[in-house]
């Protein structure tokens, strides 16, 4: 059994191994975020003698006692732009998004859409420091908007996440969507507790499309996943006109396969596509 094990890992986290050893160095890195994210002292499971052999020791025992997929999205809170932990993510099934959705798996996209797991509090996204978009035909004002909620298969939550007032809502048009401002700058800011690990990247927006979609073009279409994160599928326009634009697919928000934000979903199959001013 023991020799069967060690295979299977060998197979599904070599890639993880690498990605997070190259993510987190000095080796003292990986240890703040097994302390600060998860509560878990990485002397209580490994003091081998070189870097490389107690990362993979770490992810054996997250694997054996059932937290690989909470040690991958802590990595994921400090690093959201590892295109190489994005893509070990990807390939565990922790994130559901490129190559399989149709975007090219480049380093740029990677980084793009791991940064985005964190720009979205469904059904607002970020697109400045402390500016959001919010889906939906007139949505009504809102005091707070919460990201990073994470819950698991069995609606249980696991990290309560982040939560920001809103100081200032108004409408992009009449039946359309809303600008929220946020009372903190979290775009400039880590995400959650990522900050207490040293030189944890910070959380980002989404950049909008200057230019509008047309007839025939894909997109991608993010949707909330059940228990947190977003998830990518490939649309085509089907129709577009000034600020609409139809589609076959659920409600979410459009991106270009650049990962831009180019429409908002008003409903399923209709979303908004007119100007955004961020400033």
């Amino acid at each position: 059994m023991l020799v069967a094990f060690l295979g299977t890992m060998d197979v599904v986290s070599t890639d993880l191994a690498n990605a997070l050893r190259a993510a987190f160095d000095p080796p003292e890195r990986f240890d703040e975020l097994l302390l600060h994210l998860l509560d878990v002292r990485r002397t209580d499971l490994t003091m081998a003698g070189t870097y490389p052999q107690r990362i993979f020791q770490v992810v054996l025992a997250a694997e054996a006692s059932g937290w690989l997929e909470d040690l991958v999205v802590a990595a994921l809170q400090v690093r959201p732009r590892d295109p190489d932990l994005v893509a070990a993510a990807a390939t565990l099934g922790v994130l559901h998004g490129p190559p399989a959705a149709g975007a090219p798996a480049t380093p740029d996209i990677l980084a793009r859409f791991g940064a985005l797991q964190w720009q979205v509090s469904p059904p607002a996204v970020l697109v400045g420091a402390d500016l959001c978009v919010v889906a939906g035909r007139d949505p009504a004002p809102v005091d707070e908007l919460r990201f990073d909620h994470r819950t698991d298969a069995a609606g249980h939550v696991i990290d309560a996440g982040t939560t920001v007032a809103v100081t200032g809502w108004s409408t992009l048009s009449t039946g359309g969507p809303a600008l929220a401002r946020l009372a903190e700058p979290i775009g400039e800011l880590p995400v959650g507790r990522a900050g207490l690990v040293a030189g944890a990247d910070v959380r980002g927006w989404l950049e909008v499309r200057r230019t509008r979609p047309t007839v025939g073009e894909p997109l991608l279409l993010a949707t909330s996943c059940g228990c947190g994160g977003i998830q990518l599928s490939s649309v085509v326009v089907e129709e577009a006109g000034p600020t609409i634009i139809r589609y076959t697919g659920p409600a979410g928000l459009l991106l270009g396969t650049d990962f831009r934000l180019a429409g908002v979903s008003l409903d399923a199959g209709i979303a908004w596509s007119g100007p955004i001013t961020v400033g």
